[in-house]
């Protein structure tokens, strides 16, 4: 009998030491949390908010239920992005260290889920403004340089590192590529008819000023030339000789009358 009660109570006492030591186990894991390598922890606290302090790598401990930590990855990581005009960019993204608490505080761990999309479209939009059709076709390492050099800019107003930028496809839709297209066309087609017009004109210039007077092939008519018929100088010289010829005419007509009538009268007489 009392062996027994020796026994219940050893294992009684088991039972205890083996609760007791499930209870410290359990706040001393809840305790502790571990920072792995490439990590960081920002720290919530449920009475002071978001702490400022960045938590580096290894193992730290917590108030349990009062505090929570929160583990970002500081690697750089590949980020794809797809923008409305179907441009395709990799972007190597890592969040600034020292701003952890404030990207916690002001965006959560999806950080670059929320801002990279934004900003890609605006940055892209606003160098789209800044060229015009036919730039955005034939240059197109300049325009995904400037898309780089904005998208970096403006990803650090929100405490965000793009190390790189990779714009890997960038293309546009039919119907703008079209309308570029036409108006490249039209571009052509004005520089072709510059340069027939000034090739004209230095055939034109071949030849000598006086060919152009009194030759009906190379006349020309344009106001205020040389060769114009419409000037008044040309108009007053063209009338007088008209007027002349006319008189000489009439005059030879005069003259010839008297010498048919005496030829006449002559042959009668024989």
């Amino acid at each position: 009998m009392g062996s027994s009660q020796v026994a219940v109570s050893f294992l009684a006492n088991i039972a205890r030491a083996a609760f007791g030591l499930g209870i410290g186990t359990t706040v001393l894991n809840s305790s502790l949390y571990i920072v792995d390598g490439g990590q960081r922890a920002v720290l919530f606290d449920r009475f002071r908010s978001v702490i400022d302090d960045t938590i580096g790598e290894g193992t730290h401990f917590l108030i349990p239920w009062l505090q929570k930590p929160f583990i970002f990855d500081i690697r750089t990581r590949p980020h794809t992005f797809f923008s409305i005009s179907d441009t395709k960019d990799i972007q190597m993204v890592k969040p600034e260290v020292s701003r952890l608490p404030n990207i916690f505080k002001t965006l959560g761990l999806e950080y670059d889920e929320k801002v990279l999309p934004s900003i890609g479209n605006e940055v892209l939009k606003a160098v789209v403004a800044q060229l015009n059709a036919d730039q955005l076709l034939t240059e197109r390492p300049h325009v995904s340089t400037l898309v780089r050099d904005s998208l970096v800019h403006r990803a650090k107003d929100f405490n965000i590192v793009l190390d790189d930028v990779a714009i890997t496809h960038l293309s546009y839709g039919a119907e703008f590529s079209k309308a570029v297209e036409q108006k490249q066309v039209a571009q052509q087609e004005a520089k072709r008819s510059k340069f027939v017009v000034m090739k004209a004109g230095k055939n034109f210039s071949r030849f000598p000023l006086d060919s152009f007077i009194g030759n009906p092939l190379l006349r020309g008519n344009w106001i205020g030339s040389v060769s114009s018929l419409g000037t008044s100088k040309f108009k007053a010289i063209f009338s007088r000789t008209a007027v002349v010829c006319l008189i000489l005419g009439f005059m030879t007509l005069l003259s010839m009358a008297p010498l048919e009538l005496g030829k006449l009268f002559l042959q009668k007489l024989w």
